[in-house]
C-alpha cells in the first residue's frame, strides 16, 4: 500500500508544480501583450501630437503649439516616443506653459 500513495503524492507534487510554472508564464504573456497595446496606443497619440502641433504653428496658434510641444517634452522624458521620431526631436517657441 505505500507504493500507491507514494505514487500519488508525486503526482500531485507534479501537478502543484507544472501549474505554479504555467501561471508565471500565462502573466508574462498578458502582461507583454498588455505592453505591446499600450505602446502601439502611445506611439499613435504621439505622431498625431507632433502632426497637431505642427498644424497649430503653420496657423499661427503658437499658444496651442507650445502648450503641444511641453506635452511632448513630457513624453519624451518618460520616454513614450516611439523610435521612428527620436531622430526628429521636439522644439518650443517659447517656455511660457507648463503640465
Amino acid at each position: 500500500m505505500k507504493i500507491p500513495s507514494t505514487i500519488a503524492a508525486i503526482f500531485a507534487f507534479a501537478i502543484i508544480a507544472f501549474a505554479e510554472k504555467e501561471v508565471p508564464s500565462e502573466f508574462e504573456r498578458l502582461k507583454v501583450s498588455h505592453e505591446h497595446k499600450i505602446k502601439k496606443i502611445n506611439d499613435e497619440y504621439y505622431l498625431e501630437l507632433l502632426d497637431l502641433k505642427s498644424k497649430c504653428a503653420k496657423r499661427g496658434d503658437l499658444e496651442s503649439a507650445n502648450f503641444i510641444a511641453s506635452v511632448l517634452e513630457e513624453m519624451d522624458r518618460e520616454s513614450v516616443k516611439p523610435a521612428e521620431v527620436y531622430s526628429e526631436g521636439v522644439t518650443l517657441v517659447s517656455n511660457n506653459f507648463k503640465l
